[in-house]
């Protein structure tokens, strides 16, 4: 086979993944849609509208850098425009209105963008692969990160993970095309795309490690001096360009960034594990147990090209020391490490089947391919069919909505139902009043409840069953959920609600460890009215 044959069948089969990925990630993206099962999705889009209209660019929010809202007020800008021209033809409602109404359809445009980031994604990474080894291991680490279970997930949201992974990517592309090719005009590149990531997440920052690994592992000469400059200096301008309310608004930037840097020393959870652990596990889930024991022996192989692997390693092992010290977690919190897992699969793929003939090579590339991707695959395919099936919080909102009546008083768990009303402001949601206590776990006793009037009381076994999981944070929630059992009468339950071994922080989003044992996401739901309320009604129709 020729070398050009060969070429032409790799970039065949690139398309072909690409393609199959953007699928994946496309596959259900409306799902829950008005409703929203990922909290941090109100974080952004609607800032970005608010920025479309009244042309005040100021997020007014530095939990996380602003870049992607920035991304999405674009986004909304040319919808905005595009839905006035069609506006000339056809009878449309004001866009403003049509987002108040029905946001759906801007969610699903922003939750495409994301799609779209991550496909890229892959795509970056074979140019990795290429530029660092060759057009094999490229593709064979395209292909890994493709059809990754918690990537594709995550190319589902309409938040910062997946947009961040791509742009640290390019940047580490020009990091690797620096040490490949000794090109010095990249400098200024992988400052720009450096910047521009840590505008979009404020962690993909661990990117300055790839650089300085670049910087002292290649031999000292006059340019590289200029070379750190010029990379600084276009890092610093493109996070001011894309971030510019550091300066600003540097009072609400910094209050924001230390509030956010404060979360990750506020565990929801008692101390049973550490994050080095959890992410390990998480890995293990959500890339594969296969891919992640390719990547520690594609490391071993390196080892005698210690150079190139502590360029390669610099990054994934310095964000996991990095992000091990947080007491809080989430598995989405490992996606910068992925990348890498995949690059180094690629090596030890391409490294074994040198070890047979030209004939035998491409079988074995495609065998161990396959075995690398199959655990995520599978996992891909049932969580998107199940995402496709009405959510347990969905069902329980249409059934309060036709069987509680207007004006009514509710305690409502976060998590639980209608979380797309939720305004943190006033606290309604439709036509009910209710009492959402910051992540559903800091309730007061039902007695204080009670007194103020409430009378109805909805839970949802994602916060429950994590109180009950944790007796010495959440003591003062367990006698609350044991007094709601003894005051309270059960009036409804979304599903069979059995033993629960939710991994609560990650399936809260879309199902991540529970995608084969239940027939519809999201929590058990169960709707509480009090003993009291009911003896009142009955008496009052009697």
């Amino acid at each position: 086979m020729t070398d050009d044959t060969n070429n032409k069948k790799l970039s065949l089969l690139l398309i072909f993944t690409l393609l199959c990925g953007l699928f994946l990630r496309l596959w259900n993206l409306g799902f829950a849609l008005p409703y929203f099962t990922h909290p941090d999705e109100l974080h952004y889009l609607p800032r970005a509208i608010h920025m479309a209209d009244t042309l005040d660019f100021n997020p007014h929010y530095f939990h996380n850098p602003p870049f992607l809202t920035y991304i999405y007020a674009l986004a909304m800008f040319v919808y905005s425009l595009v839905w006035k021209f069609f506006g000339l033809f056809i009878h449309l409602p004001e866009f403003m209105d049509q987002w108040r109404r029905e946001p759906g359809s801007f969610y699903t445009i922003a939750r495409a963008i994301s799609a779209f980031f991550g496909v890229g994604a892959c795509y970056i990474m074979y140019l990795i692969g290429r530029k660092l080894f060759n057009r094999d291991v490229g593709t064979i680490s395209s292909i890994v990160l493709c059809f990754c279970f918690l990537h594709v997930r995550d190319s589902h949201y309409a938040v910062n993970d997946i947009t961040s992974l791509f742009f640290t990517m390019i940047a580490f592309y020009y990091i690797a095309d620096m040490w490949k090719e000794g090109r010095g005009g990249r400098y200024a590149l992988a400052g720009i795309m450096s910047g521009i990531a840590i505008a979009t997440k404020y962690n993909t920052g661990i990117i300055l490690f790839s650089f300085i690994a670049f910087f002292f592992l290649q031999k000292p000469f006059l340019w590289h001096w200029r070379g750190i400059f010029t990379y600084f200096v276009f890092l610093c301008s493109a996070f001011f360009v894309f971030c510019p309310w550091i300066v600003l608004d540097g009072g609400a930037f910094w209050r924001g960034f230390a509030e956010q840097a404060m979360m990750t020393r506020n565990p929801w959870e008692e101390f049973t594990e550490s994050s080095y652990i959890k992410i390990i596990k998480a890995l293990l889930w959500g890339v594969g147990w296969v891919p992640v024991a390719m990547s520690v022996a594609g490391f071993a192989i390196l080892i005698k090209e210690k150079r190139l692997l502590l360029l390669i390693s610099s990054f994934p092992v310095i964000y996991y020391l990095f992000m091990g010290m947080s007491d809080l977690f989430f598995a989405r919190f490992t996606m910068p490490i992925i990348p890498f897992i995949s690059l180094l699969c690629g090596v030890l793929i391409w490294s074994i089947s040198k070890r047979f003939g030209v004939e035998k090579r491409g079988f074995i590339i495609l065998l161990l391919t396959v075995a690398a991707i199959f655990q995520s695959l599978i996992f891909t395919i049932a969580h998107n069919r199940l995402i496709g099936v009405k959510d347990s919080r969905i069902v329980a909102g249409e059934w309060m909505n036709q069987h509680v009546s207007t004006g009514s008083r509710i305690v409502i768990d976060r998590f639980s139902v209608d979380i797309s009303k939720v305004d943190y402001i006033n606290g309604k949601t439709g036509d009910f009043e209710y009492i959402v206590k910051d992540t559903g776990m800091n309730k007061k006793s039902l007695s204080l409840y009670i007194e103020d009037k409430f009378e109805y009381f909805v839970t949802s076994d994602y916060i429950r069953v994590f109180c009950k999981r944790n007796p010495n944070i959440y003591k003062r929630e367990n006698d609350y959920y044991k007094d709601l059992e003894r005051s309270a009468t059960l009036i409804y339950s979304s599903k069979k609600c059995k033993k629960s071994q939710l991994f609560f922080i990650d399936d809260i989003y879309s199902p991540f460890r529970n995608i084969f044992n239940q027939e519809r996401p999201g929590p058990c739901i169960k709707v509480y009215k009090l003993k009291t309320a009911i003896s009142d009604q009955l008496s009052a129709v009697s």
